[in-house]
Protein backbone atom coordinates (compact mmCIF):
# COMPACT_ATOMS: atom_id res chain seq x y z
CA UNK A 1 0.00 0.00 0.00
CA UNK A 2 2.94 2.37 0.54
CA UNK A 3 4.13 2.12 -2.52
CA UNK A 4 1.15 2.64 -4.34
CA UNK A 5 0.72 6.01 -2.53
CA UNK A 6 4.23 6.81 -3.05
CA UNK A 7 3.66 5.91 -7.12
CA UNK A 8 0.65 8.03 -6.98
CA UNK A 9 2.55 11.25 -5.57
CA UNK A 10 4.60 10.52 -8.93
CA UNK A 11 1.91 10.04 -11.34
CA UNK A 12 0.80 13.80 -9.30
CA UNK A 13 4.28 15.08 -9.56
CA UNK A 14 4.63 14.10 -13.54
CA UNK A 15 0.81 15.18 -14.60
CA UNK A 16 1.61 18.84 -13.07
CA UNK A 17 5.43 19.16 -14.17
CA UNK A 18 5.16 17.62 -17.98
CA UNK A 19 2.17 18.58 -19.04
CA UNK A 20 0.94 21.74 -17.56
CA UNK A 21 -1.99 20.07 -15.81
CA UNK A 22 -2.84 20.70 -11.88
CA UNK A 23 -2.02 18.34 -9.89
CA UNK A 24 -4.87 15.63 -9.29
CA UNK A 25 -7.43 16.20 -6.60
CA UNK A 26 -7.40 12.26 -6.14
CA UNK A 27 -4.90 9.58 -6.62
CA UNK A 28 -4.86 7.45 -9.50
CA UNK A 29 -4.64 4.07 -9.68
CA UNK A 30 -1.61 2.13 -9.31
CA UNK A 31 -1.60 1.21 -12.63
CA UNK A 32 -1.86 4.80 -13.81
CA UNK A 33 1.02 5.93 -11.21
CA UNK A 34 3.24 3.14 -12.28
CA UNK A 35 3.18 4.62 -15.84
CA UNK A 36 4.56 7.85 -14.37
CA UNK A 37 7.90 6.03 -13.55
CA UNK A 38 7.66 4.07 -16.89
CA UNK A 39 8.15 7.61 -18.28
CA UNK A 40 11.44 8.04 -16.59
CA UNK A 41 12.69 4.60 -16.52
CA UNK A 42 13.70 4.64 -20.25
CA UNK A 43 15.29 8.21 -20.39
CA UNK A 44 18.98 8.97 -20.13
CA UNK A 45 19.19 12.18 -17.81
CA UNK A 46 21.91 13.50 -19.45
CA UNK A 47 20.44 13.50 -22.79
CA UNK A 48 17.42 15.18 -21.00
CA UNK A 49 19.80 17.96 -19.82
CA UNK A 50 21.06 18.02 -23.49
CA UNK A 51 18.05 19.06 -24.74
CA UNK A 52 17.06 21.77 -21.90
CA UNK A 53 20.36 23.32 -21.77
CA UNK A 54 20.69 23.73 -25.73
CA UNK A 55 16.94 24.23 -26.29
CA UNK A 56 16.57 21.19 -28.72
CA UNK A 57 12.65 21.22 -28.31
CA UNK A 58 10.06 19.40 -25.88
CA UNK A 59 10.92 16.89 -23.59
CA UNK A 60 8.89 15.02 -21.06
CA UNK A 61 5.63 16.80 -22.90
CA UNK A 62 6.50 20.75 -22.52
CA UNK A 63 8.94 22.95 -24.48
CA UNK A 64 12.28 23.67 -22.95
CA UNK A 65 11.77 27.17 -23.48
CA UNK A 66 9.32 26.93 -20.94
CA UNK A 67 10.38 24.86 -18.43
CA UNK A 68 10.81 26.75 -14.57
CA UNK A 69 12.24 26.29 -11.09
CA UNK A 70 9.47 24.38 -10.19
CA UNK A 71 9.49 21.83 -13.03
CA UNK A 72 12.94 21.05 -12.24
CA UNK A 73 12.24 20.36 -8.79
CA UNK A 74 9.06 18.28 -10.23
CA UNK A 75 11.54 15.42 -11.95
CA UNK A 76 13.89 15.58 -8.91
CA UNK A 77 10.81 14.60 -6.60
CA UNK A 78 9.69 12.53 -8.87
CA UNK A 79 12.93 10.40 -9.89
CA UNK A 80 13.38 10.57 -5.94
CA UNK A 81 9.68 8.66 -4.90
CA UNK A 82 10.54 6.52 -8.20
CA UNK A 83 14.47 5.62 -7.39
CA UNK A 84 15.13 2.12 -8.08
CA UNK A 85 12.20 1.55 -10.57
CA UNK A 86 13.04 -1.15 -12.76
CA UNK A 87 10.59 -1.60 -15.70
CA UNK A 88 10.31 -4.52 -17.82
CA UNK A 89 13.05 -3.52 -20.11
CA UNK A 90 15.54 -3.42 -17.03
CA UNK A 91 15.95 0.29 -17.52
CA UNK A 92 16.12 2.17 -13.90
CA UNK A 93 15.45 5.21 -12.86
CA UNK A 94 18.62 6.50 -10.45
CA UNK A 95 17.41 9.71 -8.20
CA UNK A 96 21.22 10.64 -7.92
CA UNK A 97 21.62 11.08 -11.72
CA UNK A 98 18.55 13.11 -12.41
CA UNK A 99 18.75 15.56 -9.37
CA UNK A 100 22.53 15.84 -11.10
CA UNK A 101 21.11 16.65 -14.18
CA UNK A 102 18.45 18.63 -13.20
CA UNK A 103 20.30 20.61 -11.14
CA UNK A 104 22.99 21.55 -13.42
CA UNK A 105 20.55 21.84 -16.32
CA UNK A 106 18.54 24.51 -14.45
CA UNK A 107 22.05 26.50 -13.53
CA UNK A 108 22.75 26.43 -17.51
CA UNK A 109 19.36 27.15 -18.70
CA UNK A 110 16.92 29.04 -16.05
CA UNK A 111 19.19 32.25 -17.20
CA UNK A 112 17.68 31.67 -20.51
CA UNK A 113 14.56 30.81 -20.12
CA UNK A 114 13.75 33.81 -17.69
CA UNK A 115 15.25 36.04 -20.77
CA UNK A 116 12.61 34.31 -22.91
CA UNK A 117 9.92 35.02 -20.69
CA UNK A 118 10.59 38.22 -20.32
CA UNK A 119 10.18 38.54 -24.57
CA UNK A 120 7.09 36.33 -24.24
CA UNK A 121 5.80 38.93 -21.68
CA UNK A 122 7.04 41.88 -23.99
CA UNK A 123 5.09 40.55 -27.02
CA UNK A 124 2.04 38.74 -25.04
CA UNK A 125 -0.25 41.20 -26.75
CA UNK A 126 1.62 40.29 -30.71
CA UNK A 127 1.54 36.64 -30.15
CA UNK A 128 -2.54 36.69 -29.59
CA UNK A 129 -3.15 38.16 -32.14
CA UNK A 130 -0.48 36.17 -34.56
CA UNK A 131 0.16 32.78 -33.01
CA UNK A 132 2.07 31.90 -35.73
CA UNK A 133 5.33 33.87 -34.88
CA UNK A 134 8.44 32.12 -33.87
CA UNK A 135 9.67 31.01 -30.72
CA UNK A 136 12.88 33.09 -29.87
CA UNK A 137 15.22 29.90 -30.27
CA UNK A 138 13.68 28.81 -33.75
CA UNK A 139 15.09 32.40 -35.16
CA UNK A 140 18.06 29.93 -34.97
CA UNK A 141 16.68 28.29 -37.99
CA UNK A 142 16.70 30.89 -40.11
CA UNK A 143 18.29 30.26 -43.42
CA UNK A 144 18.54 32.65 -46.55
CA UNK A 145 20.30 32.24 -49.97
CA UNK A 146 21.77 35.75 -50.54
CA UNK A 147 22.48 34.96 -53.98
CA UNK A 148 18.72 33.64 -55.17
CA UNK A 149 17.36 36.18 -52.29
CA UNK A 150 15.58 33.43 -51.21
CA UNK A 151 14.70 32.62 -47.60
CA UNK A 152 12.75 30.24 -45.06
CA UNK A 153 10.56 32.64 -44.01
CA UNK A 154 7.34 30.99 -45.11
CA UNK A 155 8.62 27.60 -42.26
CA UNK A 156 9.89 29.88 -40.07
CA UNK A 157 6.64 32.14 -39.70
CA UNK A 158 4.11 30.31 -41.01
CA UNK A 159 4.16 32.65 -44.12
CA UNK A 160 6.40 34.24 -46.49
CA UNK A 161 7.37 37.79 -45.51
CA UNK A 162 6.19 38.98 -48.95
CA UNK A 163 3.32 37.45 -48.15
CA UNK A 164 2.26 39.58 -44.86
CA UNK A 165 0.36 42.79 -44.76
CA UNK A 166 2.61 45.63 -42.87
CA UNK A 167 1.53 45.00 -40.04
CA UNK A 168 2.57 41.56 -39.74
CA UNK A 169 6.08 42.68 -41.08
CA UNK A 170 6.14 44.48 -37.74
CA UNK A 171 4.81 42.40 -35.62
CA UNK A 172 7.78 39.74 -37.06
CA UNK A 173 10.33 42.64 -36.55
CA UNK A 174 9.18 42.94 -33.05
CA UNK A 175 9.58 39.76 -32.05
CA UNK A 176 12.86 39.09 -33.19
CA UNK A 177 14.50 42.31 -31.95
CA UNK A 178 13.00 40.83 -28.48
CA UNK A 179 14.42 37.48 -29.05
CA UNK A 180 18.08 38.59 -29.74
CA UNK A 181 19.50 38.81 -26.67
CA UNK A 182 17.97 34.81 -25.46
CA UNK A 183 19.12 33.68 -29.41
CA UNK A 184 23.00 34.91 -28.35
CA UNK A 185 22.51 33.10 -25.15
CA UNK A 186 21.08 29.86 -26.71
CA UNK A 187 23.99 29.74 -29.36
CA UNK A 188 26.31 30.20 -26.28
CA UNK A 189 25.00 27.15 -24.49
CA UNK A 190 24.95 25.07 -27.68
CA UNK A 191 28.56 25.87 -27.58
CA UNK A 192 28.28 26.75 -31.53
CA UNK A 193 30.10 30.29 -30.42
CA UNK A 194 32.50 31.87 -27.89
CA UNK A 195 32.68 35.48 -29.36
CA UNK A 196 30.49 36.24 -32.35
CA UNK A 197 27.08 37.19 -31.22
CA UNK A 198 25.14 34.70 -33.97
CA UNK A 199 21.81 35.03 -32.32
CA UNK A 200 21.94 39.23 -32.98
CA UNK A 201 23.63 38.60 -35.93
CA UNK A 202 20.67 36.18 -37.57
CA UNK A 203 18.35 38.86 -35.65
CA UNK A 204 19.92 41.45 -37.86
CA UNK A 205 19.62 39.78 -40.98
CA UNK A 206 16.14 38.71 -40.34
CA UNK A 207 15.17 42.52 -39.65
CA UNK A 208 16.75 43.31 -42.54
CA UNK A 209 14.87 40.81 -44.96
CA UNK A 210 11.98 42.08 -43.11
CA UNK A 211 12.57 45.76 -44.08
CA UNK A 212 12.60 45.00 -47.81
CA UNK A 213 9.95 43.00 -47.95
CA UNK A 214 7.94 46.23 -46.12
CA UNK A 215 9.26 48.08 -49.33
CA UNK A 216 7.93 45.36 -51.88
CA UNK A 217 5.12 45.31 -50.79
CA UNK A 218 4.36 48.82 -50.99
CA UNK A 219 5.39 48.84 -55.12
CA UNK A 220 2.15 47.96 -56.19
CA UNK A 221 0.37 50.95 -54.69
CA UNK A 222 2.76 52.95 -56.80
CA UNK A 223 -0.53 54.22 -59.32
CA UNK A 224 1.96 53.63 -62.33
CA UNK A 225 2.80 50.52 -61.26
CA UNK A 226 0.81 48.76 -64.41
CA UNK A 227 3.00 50.33 -66.87
CA UNK A 228 6.11 49.27 -64.97
CA UNK A 229 8.33 46.70 -66.04
CA UNK A 230 7.52 43.91 -64.34
CA UNK A 231 10.17 40.86 -63.74
CA UNK A 232 8.65 36.90 -62.66
CA UNK A 233 10.21 34.14 -60.97
CA UNK A 234 7.70 31.34 -61.47
CA UNK A 235 4.41 33.11 -59.83
CA UNK A 236 6.29 35.58 -57.49
CA UNK A 237 6.86 38.91 -58.84
CA UNK A 238 10.74 40.19 -57.75
CA UNK A 239 10.51 43.28 -55.84
CA UNK A 240 12.56 46.46 -57.25
CA UNK A 241 13.68 46.64 -53.21
CA UNK A 242 15.81 43.47 -53.80
CA UNK A 243 18.31 45.22 -56.35
CA UNK A 244 20.70 48.03 -55.77
CA UNK A 245 19.88 51.61 -56.15
CA UNK A 246 22.06 52.18 -59.44
CA UNK A 247 19.80 49.26 -61.04
CA UNK A 248 16.74 50.48 -59.56
CA UNK A 249 17.36 53.93 -61.36
CA UNK A 250 18.44 52.40 -64.45
CA UNK A 251 14.65 50.34 -64.23
CA UNK A 252 13.48 53.51 -63.51
CA UNK A 253 14.39 54.64 -67.20
CA UNK A 254 12.44 52.27 -68.90
CA UNK A 255 9.37 52.14 -66.22
CA UNK A 256 9.06 56.47 -67.61
CA UNK A 257 9.50 55.35 -70.63
CA UNK A 258 6.41 53.54 -70.35
CA UNK A 259 4.53 55.96 -68.26
CA UNK A 260 4.89 58.36 -70.61
CA UNK A 261 4.14 55.83 -73.66
CA UNK A 262 7.27 56.57 -75.58
CA UNK A 263 10.08 54.62 -76.43
CA UNK A 264 13.49 54.96 -75.27
CA UNK A 265 16.19 57.41 -76.82
CA UNK A 266 19.23 56.79 -77.90
CA UNK A 267 20.74 57.53 -74.78
CA UNK A 268 19.26 55.31 -73.47
CA UNK A 269 19.58 52.37 -74.80
CA UNK A 270 23.42 53.07 -74.47
CA UNK A 271 23.27 53.63 -70.55
CA UNK A 272 20.72 50.59 -70.00
CA UNK A 273 22.99 48.36 -72.49
CA UNK A 274 26.39 49.48 -70.33
CA UNK A 275 24.47 48.99 -67.23
CA UNK A 276 22.96 45.54 -68.17
CA UNK A 277 25.89 44.31 -69.64
CA UNK A 278 27.81 45.27 -66.37
CA UNK A 279 25.23 43.33 -64.35
CA UNK A 280 25.22 39.92 -66.74
CA UNK A 281 29.24 40.10 -66.20
CA UNK A 282 29.63 40.33 -63.45
CA UNK A 283 29.98 37.14 -61.39
CA UNK A 284 28.74 38.11 -58.04
CA UNK A 285 25.30 39.62 -59.05
CA UNK A 286 22.60 38.22 -57.48
CA UNK A 287 19.34 36.75 -58.68
CA UNK A 288 17.28 39.40 -58.81
CA UNK A 289 20.09 42.26 -60.33
CA UNK A 290 20.52 38.64 -63.19
CA UNK A 291 16.55 38.99 -63.52
CA UNK A 292 15.96 42.28 -63.98
CA UNK A 293 19.22 43.12 -66.15
CA UNK A 294 17.92 40.56 -68.73
CA UNK A 295 14.70 41.84 -68.73
CA UNK A 296 15.74 45.28 -69.48
CA UNK A 297 18.00 43.89 -72.72
CA UNK A 298 14.47 42.33 -73.54
CA UNK A 299 13.11 45.30 -73.93
CA UNK A 300 15.38 47.12 -75.77
CA UNK A 301 16.04 44.53 -78.07
CA UNK A 302 12.07 44.49 -78.63
CA UNK A 303 11.96 48.14 -79.19
CA UNK A 304 15.01 47.68 -81.82
CA UNK A 305 13.66 44.65 -83.81
CA UNK A 306 9.98 45.70 -83.49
Amino acid sequence: MTRNISLATVACIVAAAFAGAAPAQTPPEPKEAASACERLAPLDPKGVRKVLTQFLGPILGKDAEKWTAQDYDAVKRAAIECNKYRNPKGQTVNATFWADAMDNAMKEALPITMEIARADKDTAEIRRKAPWLPKCSAILDWRRDRRAWTDNSAKLFGRDFLDMTGEELGWSRTVVDECRKAADMIVFARRQATRTRIGTLTAAEIVYVIGKAEQAIKEPGDPNFEKHLVVMDGERRVPLAYISAESRMMVGIVNRSRELNRNLSTSEIAELNAWSDGVLADKAANGPELAYARAVKEVIARQIFK
